[in-house]
């Protein structure tokens, strides 16, 4: 095997599909794309309809209940339904994680713009996480860029949107850089987070953002739970470090640069 290999499950019509609008949530900054995708998996009426593998992805094999697996992508078919009860068509990338090599990632980007086209998506929204470094104990923004102004002025009519600039790094960036190329429009949601844990907070918030833009109702209790449990972390965790003693020549949180580097 040379390259990525792309495995039709369960493959569907296109013409069966209602503006479809694809997702990707890859494992990537505090896990926030991730949890976002796998929540809209588990909740929506979803099913499989393409796998990824190949060898630019990790080098090792997952076993479960004492059977092996390649790591691997998946894209799932899921529905929702908007405020008026439409039925709305999303395909959703989630996996175990992203390739390994500069040039596995705009192979794999080339292979989800691939099925986009496939699919006649027409719109494609990568999330992740715009971590800071420190803790946050306030509610995480949503950092976000896009492929051209329209779609912008769309995603900073919502509350709590921000504008970034610097590089986004790995598929979150490629993924919208390649569908560039080829046509195709979309956009990257970042939450805010600090960035050294599994963030469901910054999640929730991404997903809250993205219903909104949709104009869909999508369930999020679920995510509930998981983000009081991460609040508390938090928030022990901020006091640990509002009571540290800095390091000499330290700078201040306050003070510090903008990241611009996220993903």
């Amino acid at each position: 095997m040379k390259e990525l290999l792309v495995k039709i499950v369960n493959d569907i019509d296109p013409e069966t599909l209602d503006f479809p609008v694809m997702i990707s949530g890859l494992p990537g900054c505090a896990l926030v794309g991730k949890i976002a995708a796998d929540h809209l998996i588990s909740q929506g009426e979803s099913q499989l309809i393409a796998e990824i593998c190949g060898p630019t992805l990790p080098h090792h094999v997952f076993v479960e209940n004492g059977i092996l697996r390649l790591p691997r992508l998946q894209i799932h078919h899921v529905k929702s339904f908007d405020a008026g009860n439409q039925k709305r068509d999303f395909l959703v990338i989630t996996g175990d994680a992203q390739c390994q090599t500069v040039e596995g990632q705009y192979e794999l980007s080339k292979k989800i713009i691939e099925l986009a086209q496939k699919y006649d998506v027409k719109e494609i929204w990568t999330l992740g996480g715009f971590a800071i470094g420190i803790p946050l104990t306030r509610k995480p923004r949503v950092f976000t860029t896009t492929t051209n102004n329209e779609l912008l002025k769309r995603v900073l009519k919502e509350e709590n949107t921000r504008v970034t600039g610097g590089p986004v790094v790995g598929a979150n960036g490629l993924v919208l850089g390649v569908g560039k190329l080829y046509g195709m429009d979309g956009a990257c949601l970042l939450g805010e987070t600090p960035g050294f844990m599994p963030d469901p907070i910054a999640s929730k918030e991404v997903l809250t953002v993205l219903a909104r833009i949709q104009r869909v109702e999508w369930d999020l209790t679920n995510l509930d739970e998981l983000a009081k449990k991460a609040e508390e972390k938090a928030k022990k965790m901020a006091g640990a470090w509002e009571e540290r003693t800095p390091e000499e020549g330290e700078v201040p949180a306050t003070q510090r640069k903008q990241p611009s580097y996220f993903g």
